[in-house]
């Protein structure tokens, strides 16, 4: 009978346990949410100055193609190239996880 006592009281300490976690829980939950939308608003300026940064790497390849170079300095520009191309290939594919 003993065992039984202590068998109930383990079961109820862990409901009670379980009921005063759920409600401080979901608190927070609602302070994460509302720090999650101001997080995303203050990212929008960096994603804007990102595809800025973007777009003039663009075109400095558009206006400078690599047969515009010495072919002494293209080895080291097309090493440049294929690592920025697996950089966004990577980002690419991650973001379509």
């Amino acid at each position: 009978m003993a065992e039984e006592k202590s068998v109930k009281n383990e079961g109820q300490s862990s409901k009670k346990a379980s009921h005063s976690r759920k409600m401080p829980a979901q608190k927070p939950q609602k302070e994460n949410q509302k720090s999650a939308a101001q997080a995303k608003s203050a990212d929008a300026q960096p994603v804007a100055t990102l595809a800025g940064k973007i777009e003039c790497i663009a075109d400095e390849i558009r206006n400078n193609p690599i047969k515009s170079f010495d072919k002494k300095d293209r080895p080291a520009l097309i090493q440049s190239y294929e690592k920025l191309i697996a950089h966004v290939v990577r980002e690419i594919n991650y973001s379509r996880q």
